[in-house]
């Protein structure tokens, strides 16, 4: 029970620092929208995931500035 714990503590480690990898990193919001667009792999194949990531950003930037007006 013990190391079925830490293997998942494990996990979820490096979950939290998937957005790490691109550069800038993609915050958790930005990495959750990319996560849902990158699920079609032709997306993926068409864009690239630097273009997706931007994608992201600009998306998410966008809406979270509306909100805060």
């Amino acid at each position: 029970m013990i190391a079925e714990l830490i293997e998942l503590a494990k996990e979820v480690a490096a979950e939290g620092g998937r957005g790490q990898r691109f550069s800038p990193p993609l915050s958790h919001d930005e990495l959750a929208f990319y996560d849902m667009v990158s699920i079609n792999e032709s997306v993926v194949q068409v864009q690239g995931d630097d273009v997706l990531a931007q994608i992201a950003r600009e998306l998410v930037g966008g809406y979270a500035s509306r909100r805060q007006d």
